[in-house]
Parts: C-alpha cells; structure tokens; sequence
C-alpha cells in the first residue's frame, strides 16, 4: 500500500482504499483504476493524497520548490506593499497574507512590479481636477445609458421570470434555457465539469435541471448571460480576460465559502461573485478616460479602487453594479452580495456579502487576474466574524479552487490560462 500526494497520482493506478471530499462525500471507491477526468475531480475537490495500490515509491519522486528563508524574505518584502490597505494585525489577513506569500515564492515569483505609490515620489492626481472637462454625472445617469444602449435579450428576462416565480416548473426552464444553443452548450459543459464533479455525463438540459434544480439552473443562467452581454467591452479599456479571470474566481471562492454555510444556494453565490465587479464595466464604458485617472489617482495615493471612485465620482462600482442588477430586475439575492461587498456592514443581511467581500479579498492576494484594483482590499472583520469561520478555511478554499477556476475560464472564454 503507498499513500501518494495527488500530484503524484498518475492514469491507470488503482485505488486500494475510498477516495472521500473534505465534506465525507464517497468521491472514488476501492479498486477504481484512476482516469485523468478521476484525478482532476480529485484535485477539484481538494484531496490531497490518495491511498494505491502498490507500495507508490516508484511514483514517490515528486520535489517541492525549496523555499528556504532568504527567498521567502526577500518575497515578503516584494509583496508587502501590494498589502499597504490591508490590517495585517488581523489573523485572517495574516494568514491570507502567508497563503500569498508562499504561493509567489513556490512560483518564482521573486520580482514583482511595484506600486507608484511605493517606488516614485510623484503625488497623487488632484481629484477634484479628474471630472474637469466632464460632465457631473450620478449613477442614475450611467445606468440609464448603459440600459439604453443595450438592453438583455428577450431569452434573459425570460430566464430571470422563471427564477423569480413560484409555478415555475423544471420543464419550464428547460424549454426557455433550450432556445438558446450557446447557452444551452456553456451550462452543460460547466455541470460536466469538475466544477460540480458529478460521476456520469449530463447530456440534456431537463436532466441537468432535475439534478441541480430549477433556481440554480437558472441562476447559473443568468451568470452566463452577464459575460455575454459584457463581451463586447473594447480591450483598450481593460484587460478582459484579466478583468473575467478575477470575477470567475470570485465566484467560485465564493461558492465554497457559501458552502460551509447552512441553508445558502451555492450556484446563488458564484453568480453573485462573478458579477461582483460589473460596475467597473460599466464605468469603463462611459467614463473611460476619468476611469484610468481614477486608477492612478489611487495607485499613487496608496488607497483602495473603491474608496479613489467614491472620492472622485461620488459613488462607486459596487453601488453602480447593484442598480444595474436592480435595473434588471434580478433577485434581491444577487443584487446586494454585488452592491455591498465592500461595505457588508451596510447591508440588511450582512451574511450574503461578507461571503463575496472575503472571497474578493483572497482573489486579489492570490493574484487571479484583477478588473483594475491595485492593492488587496481591507478585510472588515466583523464581516470576517459573520462567516464563523476559521481561518484554516483559507487554505481548503485555495487548494479547490485552483482546477475550478481555469476549468470555468476555459468554458465561458474559450482557449486555455496561461
């Protein structure tokens, strides 16, 4: 018998005892003779090693980096400045800190491109000079032009009267969601995927709906659709693989945390990650030029993106994002966890967004893409408290999310992460 790490699990060895997820699910059982789709659902799960058949010390030659003491310093002091916002006397963001630090130094990454604020003595743009030549504009303004210039298809509303009504049925959604081929393809790929991990194919769409359900079908539904709409944004504006790679992983961050909670829709919060950054879109769209002052204005000052936009502009792309989801009609619980994931406290239910807050948070510090935001994001503990978690919890999130992330990427976006 050998007991390999999963990295070093390999096709065609055979398992010698049952393979369980982290929450007790039987993910593989004695005897099974691993697949790469077996192995992949594995790492996908957050397994970390595997009993085999064998004593696997042929197999046992897999070296971890060296990470001796000199690189991890000279990492540390690569990263702190990326932390400048953050209240590194708080054991959460210690510890995401330390998840931070020994992933760069595992990856070599001992250069990292340094802030304005901490490698030039320039000073910050005046903010009171950003909108000059503009003119004022409220989010009202920009939301009605953004709804004016480009409504959702017929589909979508469609899909959103589904989720939002009481007699909907699995054959319902099923025929609407079926009238869109595209989309139709990208849900069926992502039930397939290790994202859900299920041990047979889903082939149609009444057979995903019966096994997810009505509402978390269509909630995913919805989550599509917003790429879609946001897929004609100019690359001269923002990095957009960068800006989805960021929201993806959000998302799924945010669904595994939402799943150490009672009683929460899982497919609820992933959307509600993945669209948790649209406002800045939307801004991109209609403010693009005050948009990249802003994003100076705030690497220079050393200050949170959010904060830098309700300085200048008076609001900011958590609010902008929330009326735009508002304005679509979409369930109160997509709209707030978007609305309020900087400020949790500031909402009724303070739980749905301190799920994304945090989860937006150890996405920046574990550097998956960025929609803009130089520095990490202050965590606000009592949001930290709200989950009830324990930090360790960092590190079961990283470790299932890596496989996800770049799985959803490939789905939604097409080719492969770099």
């Amino acid at each position: 018998m050998g007991l390999l790490s999963v990295d070093e699990l390999k096709p065609g060895m055979v398992l010698e005892r049952d393979v369980l997820a982290p929450n007790g699910r039987l993910l593989l059982g004695t005897g099974t003779e691993l697949t790469p789709r077996n192995i992949t659902v594995l790492k996908t799960w957050g397994v970390v090693d595997a009993h085999v058949q064998g004593d696997g010390q042929e197999h046992n030659s897999h070296q971890e980096p060296t990470l001796t003491r000199e690189l991890l310093d000279h990492t540390r002091q690569q990263l702190q400045p990326f932390f400048a916002c953050t209240d590194l006397s708080l054991p959460a963001m210690r510890e995401i800190f330390k998840l931070a630090l020994y992933q760069a130094a595992g990856q070599g990454k001992g250069h990292f491109v340094l802030p304005p604020s901490c490698n030039t003595g320039d000073q910050a743009p005046d903010p009171e000079k950003i909108l000059a030549g503009h003119p004022l504009v409220t989010a009202a303004d920009i939301i009605g032009e953004q709804t004016r210039l480009a409504t959702f298809p017929d589909i979508y509303h469609q899909i959103n009267a589904v989720l939002q009504s009481p007699r909907s049925s699995a054959t319902h959604i099923a025929k609407v969601v079926g009238k869109d081929a595209s989309l139709s393809g990208k849900l069926l790929r992502l039930v397939n995927s290790p994202f859900y991990g299920f041990p047979r194919k889903i082939d149609t769409i009444p057979r995903a709906v019966a096994i997810l359900g009505t509402n978390e079908l269509s909630t995913l539904a919805l989550g599509i659709s917003v790429v879609h709409y946001f897929s004609g944004i100019p690359e001269g504006s923002v990095d957009m693989k960068s800006f989805w790679r960021h929201s993806i992983a959000c998302g799924v961050l945010s669904r595994l945390l939402a799943d150490k909670q009672q009683g929460l829709s899982e497919e609820t919060f992933f959307v509600a990650g993945l669209t948790h950054d649209i406002g800045r879109l939307v801004m991109f769209n209609h403010l693009p030029g005050p948009c990249g002052e802003i994003l100076e204005f705030a690497a220079r000052a050393g200050m949170p993106l959010f904060q830098a936009e309700s300085r200048v502009l008076g609001f900011d792309h958590a609010l902008l994002g929330g009326e735009l989801l508002k304005k679509w009609h979409f369930p109160i619980s997509l709209e707030n966890p978007v609305r309020f994931h900087h400020q949790p406290c500031s909402a009724l239910n303070i739980l749905d967004p301190s799920i994304v807050h945090v989860a937006d948070i150890l996405v920046q510090a574990l550097d998956f893409g960025s929609s803009g935001n130089l520095f990490v994001p202050p965590l606000n503990s009592t949001a930290w408290q709200e989950l009830k978690m324990n930090k360790t919890v960092f590190t079961w999130v990283k470790s299932m999310a890596l496989r996800q992330v770049y799985e959803i990427e490939r789905i939604f976006l097409g080719g492969t992460h770099d």
